[in-house]
């Protein structure tokens, strides 16, 4: 697009009305002063004639009264006609003439060709009264323009009279040469007009073809051409340093994402590599830096996932090392790929032994209760996998899993050689042994009364297992093992009476709480957890405690 071919009309549309209106004003200026002039000069100039006329009859009205000849109707008469033959040689125009009208409109005097006695009435009632002056008037489609004067020895009214275009003539031709004149030199300065917008416009056209260059071909090499030091060239000029700059900061933005793709490939294979050890937010935190504290560690709540399997010394006594690492492998690709889903971070193996955190280093309202399904989930998927190592003829694998929720200190720990992202602190400490704890209890998952205090009611089943005090710890803490609801709903109404029965326990009734105990073991044989606190009861009922809380302490981890 060429801006030349846009500017310059707009420039025309603005510049010509003003030059038509410039010109307009002049000319009507001109003409309006011209006719002015032009008419004075005239006006005066009949005026002049009409004297000359006026004192000669008044000379010829002096002759006749001094010979004592008015009272002679022919040398009256006479004298009439030689006042207009005098005015025939003063008044020398073939389009006017000299008259000499009475008020009642009678014509005595004339020498204007086709003059009659309606012209002279026309010409009459255009005096209103006056005994001088200017007289215009129409009459039978004449325009006529005069000067006339009183002459009250006669009772006549002397008029000099000229056709109006006659009059105007000169006036006229002002007027179109002014119109010749004005319309040459709008013509004129058109034609300049158009000259000087193509020399203001040629170089905006260049600007604007660079400019194209640049942006259709991406050339930043490309310069303004400068042509006048004026505005114009001063924009071009820092127009030109704007595209140098532009040019140095692309070729920067170039490295820049030259730089970046090596990165993002440096940065895949560190996520490919260290995906297998190391948790994917961690990865995605310390890629991205995206917290400090990740950095310099962080109290913040969490949920402590602990699992083990049971007897692990005797499954790797019975496998080969390949079937027990294939086995291992199977294993914990199923319990990870569960803990992942559910949110859950991957904090470290230990041995066979999985540790996982709920919380960290992303936080979610629901971390709890991911954390509870994680390990009821893999509970069931454990019975798949043990499936498989039946149909293998290999021994079965059996877990425990221990939970807790609590505050702790979440971040790298560790030296210049080894550092771990992982949680430290009394939270994970609670977790271990709850895990511990599952064997004692004969149940698959332990949680503390904490991480059931996160879960909105519900959810699952919570069925109470005893109110312990862990090695290392003072205060007793109540644990729980949770159940799905569909599960729980078939055994509720003896969890109930197990619940009560606990409660007696609580309370120091050790033989009502064993005869109900031994009433539950004959229902439900498999719950090994009524065998514990019968034999619990037995022992207290022959050592009655001094101080009973109902608290059962813990003397190992």
């Amino acid at each position: 697009m060429k801006i030349r071919g846009k500017i310059r009309y707009k420039i025309l549309l603005v510049v010509i009305p003003i030059l038509i209106l410039t010109a307009a004003f002049l000319g009507v200026t001109s003409y309006f002063s011209a006719k002015n002039g032009i008419t004075g000069i005239a006006k005066e100039f009949l005026g002049f004639k009409l004297q000359d006329v006026y004192k000669y009859a008044a000379q010829q009205n002096n002759f006749v009264k001094n010979m004592d000849l008015v009272s002679d109707p022919t040398i009256f008469i006479n004298t009439k006609k030689s006042v207009g033959d005098y005015a025939s040689t003063v008044i020398n125009s073939p389009t006017g003439g000299f008259v000499g009208v009475t008020l009642s409109n009678v014509l005595e005097v004339n020498t204007v060709s086709n003059f009659n006695a309606e012209d002279a009435k026309n010409l009459v009632s255009k005096f209103e009264g006056k005994t001088s002056g200017w007289v215009e008037f129409d009459s039978r489609g004449r325009q006529w323009v005069g000067v006339f004067i009183d002459f009250s020895d006669w009772n006549l009214v002397f008029v000099i009279l000229e056709a109006r275009n006659t009059f105007y003539r000169n006036v006229n031709e002002i007027v179109d040469f002014l119109v010749i004149i004005l319309s040459a030199s709008l013509v004129i300065s058109t034609i300049l007009l158009l000259f000087f917008i193509a020399r203001i416009t040629t170089p905006i056209n260049r600007f604007v073809s660079t400019i194209q260059d640049i942006t259709s071909n991406m050339d930043l090499t490309k310069r303004v051409k400068i042509f006048y030091p004026d505005e114009i060239g001063v924009l071009g000029f820092y127009f030109n340093n704007m595209i140098a700059e532009l040019e140095g900061a692309y070729n920067q933005i170039k490295n820049y994402a030259y730089q970046t793709v090596l990165a993002k490939k440096r940065e895949e294979r560190i996520r490919f590599i260290f995906q297998k050890f190391v948790p994917q937010e961690v990865i995605n935190q310390v890629l991205n830096l995206a917290s400090d504290s990740m950095l310099i560690g962080a109290r913040q709540k969490v949920s402590v996932f602990f699992s083990d399997i049971r007897g692990f010394t005797t499954i790797s006594e019975s496998l080969k090392p390949e079937e027990l690492v294939l086995s291992l492998n199977s294993y914990f690709d199923r319990m990870v790929r569960i803990i992942i889903n559910k949110h859950g971070t991957i904090d470290k193996f230990i041995g066979d032994a999985i540790m996982a955190i709920f919380g960290a280093p992303l936080v979610r309202p629901d971390d709890a209760e991911s954390a509870v399904y994680a390990a009821i989930m893999n509970s069931e998927a454990l019975e798949e996998f043990n499936q498989g190592q039946r149909a293998s003829g290999k021994i079965e694998f059996h877990i425990g899993v221990g939970i807790n929720t609590g505050d702790a200190i979440v971040g790298n720990i560790g030296s210049e050689q080894k550092i771990d992202y992982t949680v430290i602190g009394d939270t994970v400490n609670l977790a271990s042994r709850l895990e511990g704890l599952t064997k004692m209890y004969h149940v698959p998952i332990v949680i503390s009364e904490f991480t059931k205090d996160e879960i909105p009611a519900g959810k699952f089943y919570f069925r109470e297992l005893d109110t312990v005090r862990v090695k290392g710890k003072n205060k007793p803490v109540k644990i729980y093992c949770p159940y799905k609801l569909e599960t729980a709903k078939a055994y509720t109404e003896y969890y109930k009476k197990f619940n009560d029965t606990l409660y007696q326990y609580y309370e120091g009734k050790f033989t009502e709480a064993k005869t109900s105990f031994m009433t539950l073991f004959q229902e439900r044989p498999e719950d090994e957890i009524c065998q514990l606190y019968i034999e619990r009861c037995d022992y207290l009922i022959k050592n009655p405690p001094k101080d009973w809380e109902g608290v059962e302490t813990m003397h190992t981890k």
